[in-house]
């Protein structure tokens, strides 16, 4: 346990007071506890608060390197659809992918509703890069 003079507990519930009474008291709130203790958590749940706040970090980052290797497939896709003719949509494939996306998010405990709105998101980036490079090489004819 970290040692916390009396003034500093003072400061904290005054925070805390001010903090519930802004809010009207429908969120009690206790981040100001961490700047009023000079950056000294109280207990451990605010230690871990941090290392999940770091995890969350390093996903979200993983995820938005794993989106630049999905960009960097879509453009590989989107160069053999130009050389082919082939539509940049494939409701098939589409389909398909959505079908395993469902699955999975029922797997992992992900809402569906979010998850598909993730592929989306991801499926209409890879439609953008695809036109792109249809776009390109129409205009270099």
């Amino acid at each position: 346990m970290h040692s916390i003079s009396i003034l500093q507990i003072k400061l904290l519930e005054f925070a805390i007071i001010i903090k519930c009474y802004h809010n009207l008291w429908q969120d009690f709130y206790i981040e100001p506890a961490y700047t009023l203790l000079g950056g000294k958590f109280l207990d451990a749940g605010l230690e871990d608060l941090k290392a999940l706040r770091d995890e969350v970090t390093r996903l979200t980052l993983e995820i938005i390197r794993l989106s630049g290797e999905r960009v960097s497939l879509a453009k590989r896709i989107g160069e053999i659809k130009a050389q082919n003719n082939l539509p940049i949509e494939d409701p098939l494939v589409e389909n398909e992918l959505r079908v395993k996306v469902v699955d999975l998010s029922q797997k992992c405990g992900v809402d569906i509703n979010f998850a598909l709105k993730l592929l989306d998101l991801l499926l209409e980036e890879s439609k953008r890069v695809q036109r792109d490079i249809i776009k390109s090489r129409f205009y270099k004819m």
